[in-house]
């Protein structure tokens, strides 16, 4: 009986023993199932991690190429622009140069040199009435233009009423002091660049019978001359060279070059220096200027 009692409990351990190695197997399956699942889950989602990476980088790049591509085209459309108009500045600029005296006026109004640039004639400024045989004719083209000024303490002028009024005063004394024949110089240019005339193109000046003589209206010693004074005089020679009053190899000189004077003070010869048909003639052992 004991061995049959026996017998029996080992088959029975023997079946338990099954059941825990079967459990066992089954767990450990089970387990390494879903670790294996697990392995293959992190990998498929870092495969769609990267892939969302790939996707954003992708779009990212297109959008700065996009980016790039529309600054490039607005730089060029910006520099097409700036280089348009920079041709139209020019152009304008150029076109306000080539505008001299024009034709196309009327009656009793003021012919313009351009940029702003009046011609007052003698009548406009009450000029007294000279005879005409009492002045030489200026031959054609002359040779030199002579720059002088008004000077003896003369306040530059810059309106129509102040300058015509030192226009007649000049006159006045050119006559009553002085015995001349009229006023000294062909053309006079205010403060405001206006262009008085004196003697005009067709009359030998005071000075010589060999120049223009251009009269800078005020005592230049002492005062400075405007810029319009100084463009007004280039414009004034610009339609002398055109209409061929002046030869187009004109010496530009300073009255004091031709003689011991102040005149046309050093503030104004400073900048006639600076013009392109000054000449040195008179100046450091230069020879003279002949006029």
């Amino acid at each position: 009986m004991f061995g049959k009692m026996k017998l029996l409990l080992r088959d029975r351990s023997g079946r338990a023993s099954k059941r825990r190695n079967i459990n066992t197997n089954v767990y450990t399956s089970t387990r390494n199932v879903g670790t294996s699942q697990g392995i293959r889950s992190n990998n498929n989602t870092k495969e769609i991690a990267e892939d969302k990476c790939t996707i954003f980088d992708k779009k990212h790049l297109q959008t700065w190429i996009l980016v790039f591509v529309l600054m490039v085209i607005t730089a060029g459309v910006a520099v097409a622009i700036f280089l348009s108009l920079r041709s139209s500045w020019r152009n304008e600029r150029q076109q306000q140069h080539d505008i001299l005296f024009g034709k196309e006026y009327e009656d009793n109004t003021l012919p313009n040199l351009g940029n702003g640039h009046l011609v007052i004639d003698r009548k406009q400024w009450g000029s007294a009435h000279i005879p005409n045989n009492l002045s030489e004719s200026l031959k054609h083209p002359v040779p030199y233009v002579m720059i002088t000024h008004v000077g003896v303490q003369s306040r530059p002028c810059d309106n129509l009423y102040n300058c015509s009024i030192k226009m007649r005063t000049i006159q006045d004394s050119a006559i009553a002091e002085k015995k001349w024949n009229d006023l000294p110089a062909n053309f006079y240019v205010s403060n405001d660049g206006y262009i008085y005339v004196g003697r005009g193109w067709n009359n030998v000046n005071e000075y010589n019978n060999r120049s223009l003589a251009i009269c800078f209206m005020g005592d230049y010693v002492r005062y400075e001359p405007s810029s319009m004074q100084i463009d007004g005089v280039k414009y004034l020679l610009a339609y002398g060279l055109t209409k061929q009053f002046i030869d187009k190899r004109y010496r530009l000189v300073a009255h004091n070059q031709t003689q011991t004077t102040k005149s046309p003070g050093v503030n104004v010869y400073k900048e006639i220096v600076k013009l392109p048909h000054w000449h040195p003639c008179g100046v450091d052992g230069v020879t003279k200027c002949d006029i």
